[in-house]
C-alpha cells in the first residue's frame, strides 16, 4: 500500500532536498557571465554537494535501514571512484583544468566527487514510501524545461542567446544536452501513465507531456534523444510485459534486440535504417573515440589528465580528421564517457565507473521482483529513466545539469533495491529528530567553507564577461580589463587566451606574446596558445622564435599541413631551403589533394 507522500515525518525529507537541488542545477543559468550554462551549474553543485555531506557525516541513524551493511559495495566503488580520480588530477599535466574541468565543459575532478556525494547520498537515504516524490520534483523540473524548450522553438526565448546550433538548447546551451535531458523525462511521464493509484486525469495529462517532450526532442534535431528515449521507454514497456508474461517478454526482448542491431548498424550506414538514423555527426564521432582510445592505450594507468582530452586530440586524431572535417576544428571530449574517463584518468578510473554502472544495473533488475503493484512501476520507472541517461552517454559528453540527475538516480536505485519493511524505517525517525540540529550544524558549516572557492570561481567569470563587454581594439581600457582576466584566481586557461587576444588586437603585441608565453609555460601542448604566439612572433618579424613554436606545434599536432606550409615559408625566408622542402614534401606525403599542397609546391619547390 502506497503511503501519503509528506506523512512520514514532520522533518524535510534528505530526498526531497536532494530533488530540489538536481532540479535547480539543472534548471539554473546566468546570462551575464562568460560561461552563462555550466559554471553556474558547478557553483550550485559545490554548494549542494558540501550541504548533503553534512547528512552523511550525521547518519548513523540510518544504519539499521540496511540488513547486513548492504550498501558497503556501492560505498567501496564509489570510493576507488574517487582515489582513482584523484590520481588521474595528480598526474595531470595542468592541475587547475583537471580540478574543475576545461572551458565550457567543467567536469574535472571536483564535478565527479559531488556527482559521487550525490550518489552515495541518495544511496543512504531512498526510501520507497517516497517513490511519488520523485516523480512529483522530477515532473516539476522536466515540464519547467520543456516550457522553455517550446518558448525556444517558437522564437519567444526571453534571452537572446548568440547561438549558433537548433535554438532548443533549454537551460543547458546545447540541442544534444537538452534533447537528452528531455528523453529522461520523457521516460518518467511515460512510466505515470500505468500508476494506477493515479487519476485518470493525472496520467492522461502525463501521456499528453510526455508525447510533446518526445516532439520537442524531435524538433531539436539530436537524434540521440529520440534513440534514447526509445531506450528508456522500450526497457520499461518489456519490464511491464514481462511481469504480465514471461514468455511475452522475453519474446518481446529478442524483438528488441534484433531491432536494436538494425539501429546500430543504421547509425553506421549499414541496412535499411541509414536514411532514418545515420548523420554525418555519427562518423565524426568514431574520429573521437579511436583517439581517446589511442590516449587511453598510450597513457594506460593514469590517462591523460582529467577532462584534458582536448589538449591532446590534435596528437591522436586520425589523418583523415584533419582532410574531411578540417585541419582547424578540434575537439575538448570523446563524445563517450566511458572512452573519456579511460582517455583522462587511465584503467582504473575508467573500470571502476563501469564497475559502478554494472552494480546499479545488477542491483535493479534483480530488486524489481521485490515490489508490487505500483511501487514496481515507480522502480522499473525510474531504472528506465536511469537507462535513458547512461543509452545518451554512449554517443554525447557529460553535462552537470543532466549528469546530476543521472548519478542521483543511480543511487536512489541501489538504496532502494536494498530497501526493508517499512515499519523498519519507522523506528529511525525519533533518533533522525534528535541529531537534526547536529546535521544542520555540519551542512552549514561545510557550506561556508564551499562558498569560498566558489566566490572565487563567480569572480573570475565576471572579470572575464567584463572583459568581453567592454573589448574595443580601439579602446586603451581594452587592456585593462584583458589584464584583470590575467591577474584572476581559479580563472580558465582559455579566458587568459581571450585576454592575450583581445591585447593583440588593441596592437598591444608585446604584451599579448608575454601572455600567450606564459600561458605556454602552464599548457605547453596547447594548439591554440601556440598558433597565435606563433602569428604574433611573425607580425613583429621574429622568425626564428616563430620557427621554434611552429616546430613544437608539429608535435602536437602532427597533421596540421597549414603549420607545415607555413613553417616552410618561414624556413624559406630563413634561408634553409633543405628544411623548406621537407615541409613540401611532407605536406604531400598525406595530402596531396588540398589548397595547402599547391601553394607548398608553387613556393617551396627548389
Amino acid at each position: 500500500m502506497m503511503k501519503r507522500v509528506g506523512k512520514t515525518d514532520n522533518k524535510i525529507s534528505p530526498i526531497n532536498i536532494s530533488l530540489f537541488f538536481a532540479g535547480v542545477i539543472s534548471l539554473y543559468f546566468h546570462r551575464n557571465t562568460a560561461d552563462p550554462f555550466n559554471a553556474p551549474k558547478l557553483w550550485l553543485l559545490i554548494l549542494a554537494a558540501a550541504w548533503l555531506i553534512g547528512y552523511l557525516i550525521k547518519n548513523k541513524h540510518m544504519g539499521n535501514i540496511y540488513k547486513n551493511n548492504s550498501l558497503k559495495t556501492i560505498q567501496i566503488l564509489i570510493i576507488l571512484f574517487q582515489l582513482s580520480s584523484l590520481v588521474g588530477l595528480i598526474f595531470s599535466d595542468v592541475k587547475l583544468t583537471s580540478f574543475f574541468g576545461d572551458t565550457q565543459r567543467k567536469v574535472g575532478f571536483i564535478t565527479y566527487l559531488c556527482f559521487s556525494i550525490f550518489m552515495l547520498f541518495a544511496a543512504k537515504f531512498a526510501r520507497k514510501e517516497q517513490f511519488k516524490t520523485y516523480y512529483l520534483f522530477s515532473s516539476i523540473t522536466g515540464i519547467i524545461f520543456l516550457i522553455y524548450g517550446i518558448i525556444q522553438a517558437t522564437g519567444n526565448d526571453f534571452v537572446k542567446w548568440v547561438n549558433p546550433y537548433n535554438s532548443i538548447i533549454g537551460t543547458l546551451g546545447n540541442p544534444n544536452f537538452a534533447a537528452a535531458f528531455m528523453a529522461l523525462f520523457a521516460t518518467l511521464f511515460f512510466s505515470i501513465i500505468f500508476v494506477k493509484s493515479f487519476s485518470i486525469l493525472i496520467r492522461i495529462t502525463s501521456a499528453f507531456i510526455a508525447l510533446i517532450t518526445l516532439y520537442c526532442i524531435q524538433l531539436s534535431d539530436a537524434r540521440q534523444g529520440i534513440l534514447a528515449a526509445a531506450a528508456g521507454i522500450i526497457f520499461f514497456i518489456g519490464g511491464i510485459i514481462y511481469f504480465k508474461s514471461k514468455l511475452f517478454g522475453l519474446f518481446f526482448a529478442v524483438i528488441t534486440f534484433i531491432g536494436s542491431i538494425f539501429v546500430i548498424l543504421g547509425m553506421l550506414q549499414h541496412g535499411p535504417l541509414v536514411e532514418f538514423l545515420y548523420k554525418d555527426s555519427v562518423s565524426i564521432r568514431g574520429y573521437y573515440w579511436r583517439a581517446g582510445i589511442s590516449m587511453f592505450r598510450d597513457n594506460f594507468l593514469t590517462g591523460v589528465g582529467l577532462d584534458r582530452y582536448g589538449a591532446y586530440f590534435k596528437e591522436y586524431q586520425e589523418v583523415n580528421y584533419g582532410l574531411k572535417i578540417g585541419f582547424d576544428i578540434t575537439s575538448t571530449n570523446a563524445h563517450n564517457i566511458p572512452i573519456q574517463l579511460f582517455a583522462t584518468g587511465g584503467v582504473f578510473l575508467g573500470t571502476f565507473y563501469l564497475l559502478i554502472i554494472s552494480f546499479i544495473l545488477y542491483r535493479g533488475i534483480i530488486s524489481i521482483k521485490k515490489f508490487q503493484a505500483d511501487e514496481r512501476v515507480f522502480f522499473l520507472g525510474l531504472i528506465s529513466a536511469w537507462i535513458t541517461y547512461q543509452a545518451q552517454s554512449i554517443v554525447s559528453i557529460e553535462n552537470i545539469g543532466l549528469g546530476v540527475w543521472g548519478w542521483l538516480l543511480g543511487g536512489t536505485i541501489v538504496g532502494l533495491s536494498y530497501q526493508v519493511r517499512d515499519q523498519d524505517i519507522d523506528t529511525q525517525k525519533k533518533s533522525r529528530s534528535n541529531s537534526i540540529n547536529m546535521q544542520s550544524m555540519f551542512s552549514f558549516l561545510l557550506l561556508i567553507m564551499a562558498l569560498i572557492p566558489v566566490a572565487k570561481l563567480v569572480q573570475a567569470e565576471n572579470t572575464m564577461y567584463a572583459a568581453q563587454i567592454n573589448y574595443d581594439p580601439e579602446n586603451p581600457l581594452t587592456v585593462n580589463f584583458a589584464q584583470k582576466v590575467l591577474e584572476a584566481q581559479f580563472i580558465d586557461n582559455d579566458y587568459k587566451y581571450s585576454a592575450a587576444n583581445m591585447m593583440l588586437r588593441a596592437n598591444e603585441v608585446e604584451q599579448g606574446i608575454t601572455a600567450l608565453e606564459n600561458l605556454i609555460k602552464n599548457d605547453p601542448r596547447n594548439n591554440y596558445y601556440l598558433l597565435a604566439l606563433a602569428q604574433a612572433l611573425e607580425y613583429k618579424v621574429r622568425n626564428f622564435d616563430a620557427i621554434k613554436v611552429r616546430e613544437q606545434i608539429t608535435v602536437f599536432d602532427p597533421n596540421n599541413v597549414k603549420n607545415y606550409l607555413q613553417l616552410g615559408r618561414l624556413y624559406k625566408l630563413s634561408g634553409d631551403t633543405a628544411k623548406a622542402n621537407q615541409m613540401r614534401l611532407k605536406i604531400l606525403s598525406f595530402a596531396p589533394n588540398t589548397a595547402q599542397a599547391q601553394a607548398a609546391t608553387a613556393e617551396l619547390s627548389f
